[in-house]
């Protein structure tokens, strides 16, 4: 304990007595760390945008031109009994004539003489997935049901939608280990100007016997709190902008949503303080390494 308490004072002792240089150094996990945050954010927002796209992803299967109303709304239960089908949503002929005529509400009296027997449209069944990926298996099992006509699956869509997520998430995991190693290697460089000015300081506690870890500590220590410290200014403007941006997106493009600040809040707090922390500490860690060969 004694030891423990010894190596905490001369970290914060170290803190005051190089201030500067402790402020760039924290400066600099506190721009690490912003980046990080961005990464990670825009990863998470990506794979819960494509979880929306994909809950939209729909399969259309029409119902052959010679079953009634009655006869077509019979074989839901045989769509729905398919593995992977979530729902599937029954429109009626008459239902999808009325959806036409309102998307073309500038030649709707041109409707009119489609309407009774006249009606060109099929019954329609929309089919969501419990998992897209197995769509062209679904479809295949809907075309096998008697008095379904055509089966319609925009695969290249869904193809794009599953490449673009995965495409995205392994761009964001690059993007965080890339900006964890810049920052590792600027934060040392920037201990490393503090413990060069403390160089003197550490040979003659060599030569006294300390040994290399009671010299390490303390470095450790001072990487750790400025970790701390730099994890906590960094997650304030990340949380401010975040939230800004999450309303304005609420507002301007309601099509799809992002993940509100308290569905992260948590996530981002807990990396922010473990990489600031081994940030600080292994940079700490790096820049003494030199100066304990004595």
């Amino acid at each position: 304990m004694r030891a423990c308490k010894n190596y905490i004072s001369q970290a914060f002792a170290g803190l005051w007595k190089n201030r500067i240089m402790s402020v760039m150094a924290t400066a600099t996990i506190v721009f690490c760390l912003l980046l990080l945050g961005i990464a990670l954010i825009l990863g998470f927002n990506i794979s819960y945008v494509s979880k929306q796209l994909e809950g939209q992803y729909e399969i259309h299967a029409y119902v052959d031109m010679s079953y009634g109303i009655d006869e077509a709304k019979a074989l839901k239960p045989s769509i729905e009994g398919i593995e992977y089908v979530a729902a599937a949503e029954f429109v009626s002929k008459e239902e999808a004539l009325k959806d036409m005529e309102k998307s073309m509400e500038e030649s709707a009296s041109a409707f009119e003489m489609l309407e009774g027997d006249e009606n060109p449209l099929p019954h329609t069944y929309n089919i969501t997935l419990t998992d897209v990926r197995k769509a062209d298996e679904v479809v295949t099992k809907i075309k096998e049901i008697e008095g379904i006509e055509e089966v319609k699956n925009r695969s290249d869509v869904l193809e794009k939608i599953v490449s673009t997520t995965r495409g995205a998430q392994m761009v964001s995991l690059i993007g965080m280990l890339i900006f964890a190693f810049v920052g590792v290697f600027i934060i040392s460089n920037t201990i490393k100007m503090s413990v060069m000015a403390r160089s003197c300081e550490i040979e003659i506690m060599k030569y006294v016997g300390a040994t290399d870890w009671y010299i390490r500590w303390p470095f450790v220590i001072e990487g750790t709190v400025m970790g701390l410290i730099g994890a906590v200014i960094a997650y304030i403007p990340v949380s401010v902008v975040y939230g800004n941006i999450v309303s304005w997106w609420k507002e301007s493009i309601p099509m799809f949503s992002l993940m509100a600040m308290s569905e992260l809040r948590h996530i981002v707090i807990i990396v922010f303080l473990v990489i600031g922390c081994l940030l600080g500490a292994f940079g700490s860690l790096i820049s003494i390494r030199k100066h304990l060969r004595v």
